[in-house]
């Protein structure tokens, strides 16, 4: 009996890859205006997949500071705070202790209802929204077995 392997070949768009690693070295400066600008776009274009990825890869970049003046100064924009909430993800994935997960968590998922709130049709706060409450349950799941 013959065993047939097959593998998916990857292909990374090289084009998206620097485009990522350029916003999220400008994020690491505290410029992020450029990369909500482009996560606005991608609104415009229903882009969900790739301003997800872009919100998830350079959100962690972000400093906290850049952030919360972001959020401060565009008050209407989601997208200071998905990056926000990405960077509050980013940082309970390494949380040093229960409580402080749950902590950077309940910070990701102030942000993420609020991103939804002032965007209803963006999928983007709905799957981060929807993959919070299923980490939440799965964690309290984890706790009482």
């Amino acid at each position: 009996m013959k065993h047939l392997l097959t593998a998916t070949v990857v292909e990374l768009d090289r084009s998206v890859v620097s485009e990522t690693v350029a916003y999220a070295a400008a994020a690491r400066r505290g410029d992020v205006l450029p990369v909500c600008l482009r996560l606005a776009s991608l609104r415009r274009e229903a882009a969900w997949t790739a301003r997800l990825e872009l919100v998830q890869h350079v959100g962690p970049a972000c400093k906290p500071e850049t952030l919360d003046r972001a959020v401060e100064l565009m008050p209407e924009a989601p997208e200071p705070r998905l990056l926000r909430a990405g960077r509050s993800l980013a940082a309970a994935s390494v949380a040093p202790s229960a409580s402080t997960r749950d902590a950077w968590l309940a910070y990701a998922h102030r942000d993420v209802v609020e991103a939804a709130r002032l965007d209803p049709m963006d999928a983007t706060a709905r799957v981060m929204l929807a993959d919070l409450v299923g980490s939440s349950a799965w964690a309290v799941a984890a706790r009482a077995a």
